[in-house]
């Protein structure tokens, strides 16, 4: 059993997104559709040396991967789901600031951070997104 299943609740993911079943599923086949984010997200992966990449959509509550490019095989593709409390993006929403560091080991904000500990995150960033209206996106 899951963690997302003891928590109560069954975690959406690819097979759903694939089913056209997925409760995002609009933002995800916008964004997994589009040629210019895939562009972007590889921009930032060669310009940062970071092998792994993804818009997520972001609530109070959920974070879904609508895009990803994965060289590291962490895994998460279009429709998959982790637990909010394990993301870095829920602070993120909250604050509206980016979260940005080279090297957890020697950032004093993130260096013993759980989130980047459970993850074996080494560099991270993280730069919210709005829609054209304001609202937050992911």
């Amino acid at each position: 059993m899951s963690d997302a299943d003891q928590q109560g609740g069954t975690l959406q993911d690819h097979a759903a997104f694939l089913a056209k079943s997925h409760d995002f599923q609009n933002d995800i086949e916008i964004l997994t559709g589009s040629e210019l984010v895939g562009t972007i997200l590889e921009t930032v992966m060669l310009a940062t040396d970071m092998r792994f990449a993804a818009v997520a959509r972001v609530t109070a509550d959920r974070w879904v991967a609508c895009r990803t490019v994965d060289e590291v095989n962490f895994g998460l593709r279009a429709g998959d789901e982790l637990s909010i409390q394990s993301t870095f993006c829920q602070s993120v929403r909250e604050t509206s600031e980016m979260i940005m560091f080279d090297d957890v080991a020697t950032d004093e904000v993130y260096k013993d951070h759980p989130i980047a500990l459970k993850f074996g995150i080494s560099s991270y960033a993280s730069v919210p997104i709005r829609r054209s209206d304001g609202s937050f996106f992911g």
